[in-house]
């Protein structure tokens, strides 16, 4: 190591959603991102300048990380 801290360039969140597709069109319409991608319906991604954001398609209620696993 030469001492100094190690900085991060970017962070692409990854966030499931029901629907990608309608995910995207809502961050294009609403808040003015661009569609980057799409991929069999169930993965796509959006950008705004150099904020992007990945989404993942998923079955059942969304619930926050610390709350995955919980009851099974």
């Amino acid at each position: 190591t030469d001492g100094k801290a190690d900085v991060w360039q970017f962070v692409t969140p990854q966030l499931p959603v029901h629907n990608v597709r309608e995910t995207q069109a809502y961050y294009r319409d609403v808040l003015g991102f661009k569609i980057a991608w799409i991929y069999d319906e169930d993965d796509g991604a959006v950008y705004n300048g150099t904020t992007e954001s990945y989404f993942s398609r998923v079955e059942g209620p969304l619930a926050p990380p610390n709350e995955w696993g919980k009851g099974e």
